[in-house]
């Protein structure tokens, strides 16, 4: 059972901000984890734009298929 953190959503902002200071723009990585952050975060049309970024900058099928199923999943989550 997953219990409900309150401070869940702040620490994953943090998270989110620290990885937007990094000068990563090129590496399909750092936008697959910002797209993470800001799908658990429920900001989905953010997340949409940096999965989509991450495919355009991937470098092989099996990391486009897994960056696709991450584009489709639905909503925040916390983890377990």
């Amino acid at each position: 059972m997953t219990r409900h953190n309150p401070t869940f959503p702040w620490s994953l902002n943090c998270r989110r901000q620290s990885t937007d200071r990094l000068d990563l723009a090129e590496y399909h990585a750092y936008h697959a984890t910002r797209a993470d952050l800001l799908r658990r975060l429920g900001r989905s049309a953010d997340a949409r734009a940096a999965y989509e970024k991450a495919i355009e900058l991937a470098g092989n099928s099996a990391e486009v298929a897994y960056l696709l199923a991450g584009a489709t999943s639905s909503g925040p989550t916390e983890p377990a």
